[in-house]
């Protein structure tokens, strides 16, 4: 299991809580799956989500919570949802619809460079995440073919 630990400047949360409309997900309900098209962010206000690869069982979720920005890849791009997010427990979110969110951006340009940092963050972990996948594998088939 693997913990994003990066989580928005309090001022960036606020000005997202100000245009937000509150969305409530019941315990094992997705807030989004993997292939859906966008329609904005959702800001984690209570509560813990998975984001699953849904086509690669074998890497362990991430598990998300309070203060974390779902969706974000996806929203910049305009291009379907990349993973599932699974409530695990009662979750309450902001949710931004993608047009208010762009609109947010274009206001407050700084935030901009707070998404890359964190997406960075993210590319960094998951590449790493990657390689170890990788090197396990490998080490299964050298270890079987001997």
């Amino acid at each position: 299991m693997s913990t994003l630990h990066f989580t928005l400047p309090e001022e960036f949360q606020a000005a997202l809580e100000t245009i937000a409309v509150t969305r409530s997900f019941s315990a094992r309900t997705l807030l989004f799956q993997k292939g859906d098209p966008v329609e904005g962010v959702y800001l984690i206000r209570t509560g813990r989500v998975a984001l699953v690869l849904a086509d690669a069982p074998e890497v362990a979720p991430r598990i998300v919570g309070s203060g974390t920005l779902l969706g974000v890849p996806s929203t910049l791009g305009c291009r379907p949802y990349s993973l599932t997010a699974k409530a695990l427990e009662p979750v309450e979110a902001g949710y931004i619809a993608r047009d208010d969110f762009m609109r947010l951006l274009n206001q407050q340009p700084g935030w901009t460079l707070t998404l890359a940092q964190g997406l960075a963050w993210e590319l960094t972990d998951t590449r790493a995440q990657v390689s170890e996948l990788l090197e396990e594998h490998f080490s299964r088939l050298v270890s079987s073919s001997l």
